[in-house]
């Protein structure tokens, strides 16, 4: 009996812990956020890696929760890339960026979550360039495997083979920016 009591006892605490944890993080976020209205004017919840406490997205930053305090994640393409989705509790973060004009562009950026750093892993660039007798565009794209600080170009079918390692078949899930206001923080928060 005492066997069976210690046990249920040890069920019932885990999710409380969980609970709490997500609780302080939902809590710290909402203060950051509050500090920082001038400066961060969007915000969204994701679940980034393998547990129950959200990571605050911002746009181009995210946040994580670590020992009772918002950490913001070494993202060394922070600057020129938008975060536009993930893929749930696989730690794999997708960011964006687009150039225009006679010679468009457009990288997908994969990063993986390790600790308190998002490590590149896979890109993916896509080149046009206007042929002006016609007024068409052909695009390039162009496939990248990420080391480190090297980069090795790939084929799409290699890219493809590295991608699904690092997602399984999980489909990424969009980023959807919120207004960084009190009704807002109450309401996700």
């Amino acid at each position: 009996m005492a066997g069976l009591m210690l046990l249920l006892t040890l069920i019932l605490a885990c999710p409380v812990s969980a609970a709490s944890k997500k609780k302080k993080a939902l809590n710290a976020y909402n203060a950051y956020l509050a500090q920082h209205t001038g400066t961060v004017t969007q915000f969204d919840l994701i679940y980034l890696n393998n547990d129950s406490v959200p990571e605050l997205v911002t746009g181009k930053q995210i946040y994580t929760f670590k020992s009772g305090n918002v950490v913001k994640l070494d993202n060394s393409v922070e600057t020129s890339y938008f975060i536009s989705s993930y893929y749930k509790k696989k730690g794999i973060l997708v960011q964006g960026y687009a150039h225009g004009g006679y010679y468009p562009s457009q990288f997908t950026l994969y990063s993986k979550m390790s600790g308190k750093k998002l490590v590149q892993k896979l890109e993916h660039g896509k080149f046009g360039q206007m042929n002006f007798s016609t007024g068409k565009y052909s695009f390039t794209n162009t496939y990248s495997k990420i080391n480190g600080k090297k980069s090795k170009k790939i084929v799409k079918k290699d890219f493809n083979k590295a991608l699904k390692g690092l997602v399984k078949s999980k489909k990424p899930t969009k980023i959807k920016l919120k207004e960084n206001s009190v009704a807002n923080r109450d309401k996700y928060l």
